[in-house]
């Protein structure tokens, strides 16, 4: 629902978590947030955004958010609540160029393309059918277990285990690592992996008590409890037909509709 008054324009929804946010139109202030270059090399922009505009939701005791409470969400909640706002604030159809180019002349051809961002979000105030899930291929997958966070597990192989949603903070601390440390098993820890040893939880730092079977089970475990958003797009050249995914978020006029 939309509600407008004298002084703020917000407006109020469900993200996939199944939590409720109300937030505000984006103002100018807000391109000094999301422009800080600093900021912008491992996200924080995005969470000093989000803390700004949210002005009410029930993910916190007291309603409010702080960049604290921003990095303990979980990771799809933060998406929903980007490309709610950039709906909200400046509009559903995102334009934006890609610059083809041929393999054999090497010449470029710029294309322009538009898309429908509402294509990237259900309504998560309920439980969606099969046919709506196969209409969106591309949009921001529900949480299964919804606002439950912590899931625990006993592996085929009798191992206790236990994880968390991939919440903002987590995404931060993976970025924070050296190349060489961004391992697939980085994502693991990232969502504080824990294996229960003589009845109590100790924090998964090095997986040479995991078998294959094990990690394989892991792994499809995560994929259940906590499906991933890419943001990507299918983008076609006209001239060739080839295909690409195109991430939505590095578009320039996602955030500003006049590009730099």
């Amino acid at each position: 629902k939309i509600v407008v008054d004298m002084e703020l324009r917000t407006f109020t929804f469900v993200t996939p978590a199944g939590f409720e946010y109300t937030i505000r139109e984006q103002n100018g202030n807000d391109e000094d947030i999301l422009s800080n270059p600093r900021d912008m090399v491992d996200l924080t922009n995005l969470s000093k955004f989000i803390a700004a505009i949210v002005v009410k939701t029930n993910f916190t005791a007291n309603g409010k958010l702080t960049l604290e409470d921003v990095l303990n969400m979980p990771l799809n909640d933060r998406y929903c609540i980007l490309i709610q706002s950039r709906i909200f604030s400046l509009g559903e159809i995102l334009e934006f160029s890609y610059e083809w180019k041929n393999p054999v002349t090497g010449k470029t051809n710029k294309v322009e393309y538009e898309q429908d961002l509402n294509e990237f979000l259900f309504d998560y105030n309920q439980e969606p059918t099969e046919e709506e899930l196969d209409s969106k291929p591309d949009a921001i997958p529900y949480y299964p277990m919804r606002s439950q966070v912590t899931f625990e597990h006993t592996l085929a192989s009798g191992k206790n285990i236990m994880f968390s949603l991939l919440t903002v903070g987590g995404e931060k601390q993976i970025f924070k690592l050296p190349l060489d440390k961004q391992t697939r098993n980085s994502l693991l820890t990232a969502r504080n992996l824990q294996l229960e040893v003589d009845g109590k939880w100790e924090k998964v730092e090095s997986f040479h008590l995991f078998s294959v079977k094990d990690m394989v089970e892991i792994r499809k475990l995560v994929a259940t409890y906590d499906p991933q958003f890419k943001a990507e797009t299918d983008i076609i050249n006209p001239d060739t037909g080839e295909t690409l995914r195109y991430n939505i978020m590095t578009a320039p006029t996602f955030f500003f509709l006049a590009e730099a």
